[in-house]
């Protein structure tokens, strides 16, 4: 208040009749934000209006220059231009007449020294509040796994009046999924975090975070990037049984939800048993044996992954084991062979009869030597040990319970052929090399610190300056531009044939294994579930895939009969994710844990290879079924590579092997050995190239 209303006030000293002192004065904020307060009393008897200041600020008396007037009864008026951060408090004075009748002050007669006593004695003063500003809206905000639960990270901006006191995340898609973080801040940008309790296992979550100040919230942040807590998987659906004698056939549906990671094992058991049980590791159905003829029995199923087991499914329909007659089963029909390098895969038909019992088996043989035979549980079989250059035919016969059924017709001819001779060539590098890639008139071969080797033909190799020391692990072509992943998450891009080479900035640090142009973009995968997608490999965007684990091959099958095309892309422990338009991505089961070094579409199925275990080898039609087939690979050795030219699928690996096949339905058998591990292959109508250890490199016809 100025000086002149001061000494209206005094004046007012000597009025008889004055209004009484206005009491329980409340300040409050009027919006989070906000310069302004609404300042609420109680009404004064003979009063006509009141007039409220603002008195204090941090202690210190002010000259009442902020103020607001209202006419009584109203006793509720709002004051601006209150500044953040500072303590303040508020007085109200009323007036009892027009012509100066103010409520008491109980001045002296000293004026030089006079605001201390008005402001202190006899007017009431509210209660010192602190107005504060909405803090900074916050920013980088990711969600991520540690130690299988979920963490929020946000930066929060410090500075000024923009403080934020606490911080709040909450889940888009469940608000009651929510935690905080209170910690003081230090005065610079800190990366916060805060755990979030509850979560439903196997759901893909996003969140926003905000800043409060007391009652002053923050604006919400951008949501973070969807994240998926580890946990057991969902219970599994649809378990039916078929009876037999003395057993059943239980099959069912996967679970809903995963928990985000791949199933490795289901096992089925009757209720009122559960030491009557079978379990798998890949198919969705199992035979329990041992059960009484003539007793009812349900059965469930549960599924297990890498963080437990789930919880048991719905019971099946009861259904009971019959003493039923059987005989053998009918003879396989169709069968057909297939010659490779002293080996032939013999494929039929299953027979139209069963025998009245579930087919447990097959047996093929070649008709001139029964000793040259296989067994499969499915529709093929490949038998080793045969004469190149010899022509053989084969049958085969179907086994149930009751036994082994009749043979089957034989095959057409078949003759075994020695595999094609490889070249060493030399490629000017004791570096490791880990890709090679071909346009169809020129090879690419990549590996590590930074190697880059090109070739016109396949014998000729130019080492070439990559301007990169990173381990380049994938290489491929298309649109008329080269490009090359490895560590770092280092991605090189070249339109001159791989002469000349140009950095690109992927989004991330993490390792990429392998990159592939197919269906107009690029997509690069990589480690911690890492997949990228480009229109023209030189701008890249970083994609969801729903896994943590690495992924170390990416293929695509052209479009089907449904006008759709397949992305497939495999990894540690077994992981296997789809995707129709590369930017979607879905986890599919695995029929193993183990893990998978690569994959190709080898023109009817997609063909994914691993690491010590066996069988190395799954195909898949569609991406998402897989079946385990036979390589002829060692149990211990490692796969590293396949390929696909048009009418020859090729696989390398540990200690030199190189296998090859002339179908893609079929496994591959071993063409020859080479010294040291083979990482990559490539061809083109006339030649083949793999490239592994210390800088090896080899050609071959196909």
């Amino acid at each position: 208040m100025g000086m002149a209303l001061l000494a209206g006030l005094l004046a007012s000293c000597l009025v008889a009749e004055q209004p009484g002192v206005p009491a329980e004065i409340e300040a409050l904020s009027v919006e989070p934000g906000d310069h302004a307060v609404t300042l609420t009393w109680n009404r004064s008897a003979g009063a006509l209006s009141y007039t409220a200041f603002l008195i204090r600020e941090n202690g210190e008396l002010r000259d009442g220059g902020l103020n607001c007037t209202v006419s009584d009864p109203d006793t509720t008026c709002v004051l601006s231009g209150i500044p953040h951060g500072v303590a303040v408090s508020f007085a109200v004075y009323a007036q009892g007449s027009p012509d100066g009748e103010y409520s008491e002050i109980c001045a002296p007669a000293r004026t030089h020294d006079f605001r201390p006593v008005i402001m202190t004695t006899c007017l009431t003063v509210s209660a010192e509040i602190v107005l504060t500003a909405a803090p900074r809206r916050p920013e980088q905000v990711t969600a991520g796994l540690v130690l299988g639960e979920v963490v929020v990270f946000w930066d929060a901006v410090a500075g000024g009046d923009t403080i934020a006191a606490t911080y709040e995340v909450r889940a888009v898609e469940d608000s009651t999924k929510r935690c905080g973080d209170t910690t003081t801040l230090a005065g610079t940008d800190q990366r916060r975090s805060c755990l979030v309790d509850g979560l439903v296992d196997g759901v893909p979550y996003t969140f926003r975070v905000f800043g409060r100040n007391g009652l002053v919230q923050g604006p919400l942040s951008a949501a973070s990037a969807p994240v998926i807590r580890l946990g057991p998987p969902g219970a599994p659906d649809s378990v039916l049984a078929e009876v037999g004698n003395g057993q059943v056939t239980v099959s069912w549906a996967p679970p809903a939800l995963d928990g985000g990671l791949p199933i490795t094992r289901y096992k089925a058991y009757a209720t009122a048993d559960t030491l009557k049980s079978c379990a798998t590791t890949g198919t969705r159905t199992c035979v329990i044996p041992g059960l009484t003829n003539g007793v009812a029995y349900t059965f469930a199923v549960k599924a297990t992954n890498g963080r437990g087991a789930g919880p048991a499914s719905a019971a099946s329909p009861p259904v009971t084991p019959t003493a039923a007659v059987i005989d053998v089963p009918g003879a396989p029909t169709g069968v057909t062979a297939v010659p490779g390098h002293a080996e032939v895969l013999v494929s039929w038909t299953a027979p139209a009869a069963n025998g009245g019992s579930v087919i447990t088996g097959y047996k093929a043989y070649a008709v001139s030597d029964t000793a040259k035979s296989c067994e499969a549980t499915g529709p093929a079989c490949t038998i080793y040990g045969l004469t190149n250059g010899a022509a053989y035919t084969f049958v085969a016969r179907a086994i149930n319970a009751a036994g082994s059924g009749p043979l089957s017709l034989p095959s057409a001819p078949a003759t075994p052929t020695s595999p094609p001779a490889w070249t060493v060539r030399t490629s000017g590098t004791a570096n490791t090399l880990k890709a090679v890639a071909t346009s169809g008139s020129v090879f690419v071969a990549v590996g590590d610190s930074g190697t880059v080797l090109t070739s016109p033909n396949g014998t000729t190799w130019t080492l070439r300056n990559s301007g990169s020391d990173a381990a380049l692990g994938g290489v491929a072509n298309g649109g008329g531009v080269w490009a090359v992943v490895g560590a770092d998450g280092t991605i090189l891009t070249s339109s001159d044939n791989g002469m000349n080479w140009t950095p690109r900035k992927s989004g991330t640090t993490n390792p990429l294994a392998a990159v592939v142009r197919a269906d107009s973009q690029w997509v690069a995968v990589g480690a911690a579930g890492t997949i990228l997608t480009s229109p023209d490999a030189a701008t890249w965007t970083v994609r969801t895939s729903g896994t943590a684990n690495a992924l170390n091959g990416v293929a695509w099958s052209p479009p089907s009969s449904s006008g759709k095309g397949q992305w497939v892309a495999v990894g540690a422990a077994g992981t296997i994710v789809t995707s129709a338009d590369g930017i979607t991505w879905t986890s599919r089961l695995s029929p193993t844990p183990n893990a998978y070094n690569a994959v190709a579409w080898a023109g009817t199925a997609f063909v994914a290879v691993g690491a010590n275990f066996s069988p190395h080898e799954y195909a898949s039609a569609d991406g998402i079924t897989w079946t385990a087939r036979t390589t002829g690979a060692g149990a211990t050795t490692a796969l590293y590579g396949v390929a696909w030219m048009g009418n020859q699928l090729l696989i390398v690996g540990s200690g030199g092997t190189v296998l090859g096949s002339s179908t893609a339905s079929r496994g591959s058998a071993p063409l020859t050995v080479l010294n040291g591990n083979q990482y990559g292959a490539a061809g083109n109508s006339s030649l083949w190239v793999v490239v592994g250890a210390n800088g090896s490199l080899a050609t071959s016809s196909p």
